[in-house]
């Protein structure tokens, strides 16, 4: 079974002037290797697309396949040469972010993973403030209920203190007039 670590889709469609106009980014990284495809393609007659897919075998070797309207060129590269293209090709930018980052990091997280950190991070960023804010303001919340019912339960003793306190005066106070007579 093959496990997929890493993966980047982006597409747009746009018309200018008119004219159609297609553009997809896809990254997929896992235990087969980096692939990665760019479509580009303008009207019908306009079309660019490479497809770059790392070798099994052989970690580190690629195979590229470059289309340029009906013209289509194969080609085997190496990581360096790879990366020396990448950067000469202004379309490629997002796949050069990808090479330079150090794709250890993806090695054991499945996408899932990586979905829920990424909705961390967001509603942290959406928030405005950081975990530990929101849990100050959750703690402050909790405490105060505790502290009303620490005074009604205050004032409840007090109340019934009270009251002992009136009845015994009562009491001694009966007691005195009963002694007198």
């Amino acid at each position: 079974m093959t496990s997929l670590t890493y993966k980047y889709e982006n597409e747009k469609h746009l018309k200018m002037k008119s004219v159609p106009h297609l553009i997809k980014e896809t990254i997929f990284y896992g235990d087969k290797g980096l692939s990665s495809k760019f479509t580009k393609k303008v009207g019908e007659k306009d079309f660019y697309q490479i497809f770059i897919k790392e070798k099994e075998d052989k970690k580190g070797s690629f195979d590229v396949t470059e289309m340029k309207g009906d013209k289509e060129t194969t080609s085997m590269m190496s990581e360096a040469d790879l990366k020396k293209m990448v950067k000469a090709t202004k379309e490629l930018e997002y796949l050069k972010e990808f090479l330079e980052s150090d794709r250890t990091q993806y090695k054991g997280m499945s996408i899932d993973d990586k979905k829920e950190k990424r909705t961390r991070k967001t509603r942290e960023m959406a928030g405005g403030a950081s975990k530990k804010g929101s849990m100050k303001s959750s703690k402050k919340s909790s405490k105060k209920p505790s502290k009303k019912s620490s005074k009604k339960s205050s004032k409840k003793s007090s109340k019934k203190h009270s009251k002992k306190s009136s009845k015994k005066s009562s009491k001694k106070s009966s007691k005195k007039s009963s002694m007198k007579h």
